[in-house]
């Protein structure tokens, strides 16, 4: 017989609603992605508030959705909340967390699916919850059957048998006080998004709306079959004239020099802009202009008319062309970058901007390539 107690998880506030098009989300902290609301998706996001505050948890250090094809093995199933340490900079399983809706019963076939999730992951501890009860295991040989109650991050850490630290987002700038050349101004930029001592309040755009700076988050991201971005990034909400929600993240790569735009429209998130910054921006005396030529991968298509691109840019936006190029804004890089910088401010909302219009021009040229097939009309004897 499982051992429950009653949970809290149920007495914490209603997550935020975010609404986009005629669909509701959450917007879910530990990845800042949005996800729908569902009673099982209500859990989760209290479940996270109220481990956040019972065990003094960052949401770097928890994780949702967390694919265990990442342990090696081909399993493909998701755990919904995985909670993790830090052991001299490798990322250490302290906690599997299963949510289940309200009313649906903690029986023996929950706490067997938490199992084989935790063994699969080599983690000692499993919690079990639908918002009104929960239950902790300790990992006895091969099954989870020792009832503990943790009620600290110490106990938890203890339990596990092994020395490890607290998840951190502690990110220091890097000490460059003069930005002379391209790749010290490159790192001033990376710095500049990482940097959350600073957040923006509000940026102007044309054509779309600007809802939140989400900060900054731990994402894993499947750009091309052989390339994964992982790391820290920056993301922003966004919503356009149609009331649809956005969530644009901007990654500055200091291993290739790209500024790299990342769009998530909650049906698929890819990169919308790749650009190489020592192609694309010009330094003259303290201030770097920063511009783009068009050019746009359009799947499946040869499409290859970077001048219909910027044209179309042009007139949805408010960018100048000069030399055939998009102007995206010029900065003065004789100091520190911040996000609340004036000039930084508007190339973050010209580069944003930019990204989803590129994504407009995007489904424009499927449209040419991608013509619906006609609806077969069936014949019966109604038509003779």
């Amino acid at each position: 017989m499982i051992m429950m107690k009653f949970s809290k998880i149920n007495d914490y506030p209603e997550p935020k609603h975010y609404k986009s098009g005629s669909k509701e989300y959450y917007l879910d902290r530990t990845k800042n992605i949005l996800r729908r609301i569902i009673p099982e998706e209500r859990v989760r996001q209290k479940c996270i508030e109220y481990l956040k505050n019972k065990y003094g948890l960052s949401y770097f250090e928890m994780d949702t959705e967390y694919s265990l094809t990442d342990y090696k093995c081909s399993d493909k199933r998701r755990m919904d909340i995985f909670v993790k340490s830090d052991r001299k900079g490798r990322i250490m399983p302290v906690m599997v967390v299963e949510c289940k809706k309200p009313k649906v019963k903690l029986d023996d076939l929950v706490n067997k699916q938490a199992s084989e999730y935790a063994i699969r992951s080599k983690t000692k501890i499993v919690m079990i919850t639908n918002g009104e009860f929960e239950a902790y295991y300790k990992r006895y040989y091969s099954t989870y059957k020792e009832e503990i109650f943790p009620e600290s991050y110490e106990d938890l850490v203890q339990f596990n048998k092994y020395k490890s630290s607290k998840i951190t987002y502690d990110f220091q700038g890097n000490d460059i006080c003069e930005f002379t050349n391209r790749d010290e101004l490159i790192l001033n930029l990376h710095d500049c998004f990482l940097d959350v001592s600073q957040k923006i309040k509000k940026l102007k755009m044309n054509n779309y709306e600007f809802v939140e700076d989400l900060g900054v988050s731990w994402k894993k991201i499947s750009i091309y079959a052989d390339y994964v971005f992982e790391g820290y990034i920056r993301s922003f909400l966004i919503k356009d004239k149609n009331k649809k929600l956005y969530i644009v993240s901007i990654d500055v790569d200091l291993d290739y020099s790209y500024l790299n735009v990342y769009i998530d429209n909650q049906k698929m998130l890819h990169c919308s802009i790749e650009m190489y910054l020592n192609q694309f921006m010009r330094i003259k005396k303290n201030k770097c202009a920063f511009y783009h030529d068009g050019r746009i991968n359009v799947g499946n298509t040869d499409f290859d008319d970077n001048e219909e691109m910027l044209e179309y840019a042009i007139k949805k936006g408010s960018f100048n062309k000069k030399d055939d190029k998009i102007e995206l804004g010029t900065i003065n890089i004789n100091k520190y970058l911040y996000v609340n910088d004036k000039d930084v401010k508007s190339f973050i909302a010209n580069i944003i901007e930019y990204a989803l219009i590129r994504d407009e021009f995007r489904k424009i040229v499927k449209k040419r390539y991608f013509k619906p097939k006609p609806v077969k009309k069936w014949v019966t004897l109604d038509n003779f």
